[in-house]
């Protein structure tokens, strides 16, 4: 299960940059927000809500 950390790590991008990419910052490109997307469901990334 991969954590936002891991996925900041794959992208050389902060955890914050992966969190806002996420949750639909309008501070960040679309272009990196779907990249964040993408990485994420591809490392199977769960939200802490959802892997209740």
């Amino acid at each position: 299960m991969a954590t936002i950390k891991d996925i900041a790590n794959r992208l050389g991008v902060s955890v914050s940059t992966v969190s806002k990419g996420l949750n639909g910052a309008s501070d960040i490109s679309d272009e990196l927000r779907q990249m964040v997307l993408d990485t994420a469901v591809e490392m199977g990334y769960a939200t802490k809500r959802s892997k209740k």
